[in-house]
């Protein structure tokens, strides 16, 4: 019987877990963890951490962005610009197919280098 007991609150515990993630945001801040209620219920940023977001970033969260706005916190988006940036030669995974500046890829470096040892 305490095994039942222990896998229906589980069910339970599990099933209330996925209607917030289905209701709200649950968004990473600066100052902390917020959560803000979803216009139209669906799975998309269930969970965001929006440090350190920059305006292309915000651009590609179109739903979030109206979201916080209902919800009037747009001190969410005005504070994850305050975060400070990495370093330059931190490089996220998920800017790996973005095409990069040569003038701070270490290769060009190198290239530049040796160009000008000729």
């Amino acid at each position: 019987m305490r095994k039942l007991m222990a896998f229906l609150l589980s069910v339970a515990l599990g099933g209330v877990l996925v209607i917030i993630a289905y209701e709200f945001h649950i968004v990473r801040t600066p100052k902390g963890v917020e959560l803000v209620r979803k216009q139209a219920s669906d799975w998309r940023d269930a969970y965001v951490d929006v440090r350190g977001w920059s305006p292309k970033e915000w651009a590609g969260h179109p739903k979030l962005v109206r979201n916080l706005l209902v919800a009037k916190r747009n001190d969410v988006i005005e504070s994850s610009e305050s975060v400070p940036i990495p370093p330059s030669w931190f490089k996220p995974i998920s800017l790996e197919n973005e095409p990069t500046d040569p003038e701070t890829e270490p290769a060009a470096e190198l290239g530049a280098e040796a160009e000008d040892e000729k």
